[in-house]
């Protein structure tokens, strides 16, 4: 049996290391099908952070992963 993933321990900003990130999704009906919206989690940390498309959601990791 395996172990859960532990989050890295490598602080926020710093180089080398891993995220782990819990993401809830919606979906959206309607004018923009296949689009998303929901919360992103920074494990480790518990930042959370809405995105309502899924090009603020790339920008939220993006951001995180500085």
């Amino acid at each position: 049996m395996s172990s859960p993933q532990q989050p890295d321990s490598t602080p926020p900003g710093q180089p080398g290391g891993s995220g782990y990130f819990i993401v809830r999704v919606r979906r959206i009906s309607g004018a923009h099908p296949g689009e998303v919206s929901g919360v992103v989690e920074r494990l480790g940390t518990g930042e959370k952070r809405e995105f309502r498309s899924s090009a603020e959601l790339a920008q939220v990791v993006s951001d995180w992963a500085e």
